[in-house]
């Protein structure tokens, strides 16, 4: 039986979640969209994300990067 280490998958996918989160913030327009053309989905989706197990983990993850940048002096 072979044993393979999941830490390599876990901890890069915690990475393109921060990415993606931090490409989603800078390009958030607040203008809003009227007339025919938009859209009338509902836009909840930051909700629904931060409360899956990846999302609560990525956020640890970033506030442990954000105290140990403190601590380093960066």
């Amino acid at each position: 039986m072979s044993y393979t280490n999941p830490a390599d998958g876990i901890y890069s996918k915690i990475n393109a979640y921060l990415k993606n989160i931090k490409n989603e913030d800078d390009n958030k327009t607040n203008a809003p969209k009227r007339g025919l053309l938009r859209s009338t989905k509902n836009t909840t989706t930051q909700n629904r994300m931060s409360n899956t197990p990846l999302s609560r983990v990525a956020k640890y993850v970033n506030t442990i990067r954000q105290e140990r940048d403190k601590l380093n002096g960066s």
